[in-house]
């Protein structure tokens, strides 16, 4: 299944998405979660499409972190926030190259 190939890659595991799908991280197993914000749920007042360049920085932050003391490793993005995440993966993988790798689950979930 995808998601034996998504554990089985090396490095971590960086979730992208809706406050809701933070609850799954057994399911994902990431290492981190950055909240893409809905518009009208969860209290949000704005969506991914207003927060664009934010959700950029965070991916790139977690690119670039160090976990383990010998240098940045390879992450795997898993990516739910509608049309505007498209944006955001198109910009973020400009910028990180070849060294990360991002999936779209978001009409998946």
């Amino acid at each position: 299944t995808a998601m034996s190939l998504v554990r089985s890659r090396p490095g971590r595991v960086v979730l992208v998405g809706p406050a809701p799908l933070s609850k799954l991280r057994v399911a994902f197993n990431y290492s981190a979660f950055i909240r893409v914000k809905q518009r009208y749920v969860c209290g949000d007042n704005i969506g991914a499409d207003r927060q664009v360049d934010e959700l950029v920085g965070e991916i790139l932050a977690e690119s670039a972190r160090d976990v383990d003391g010998r240098g940045t490793s390879n992450v795997t993005f898993l990516v739910a926030g509608g049309m505007a995440a498209k944006l955001v993966v198109l910009r973020a993988a400009e910028q990180v190259g070849h060294k990360d790798s991002f999936l779209d689950l978001g009409s998946n979930f």
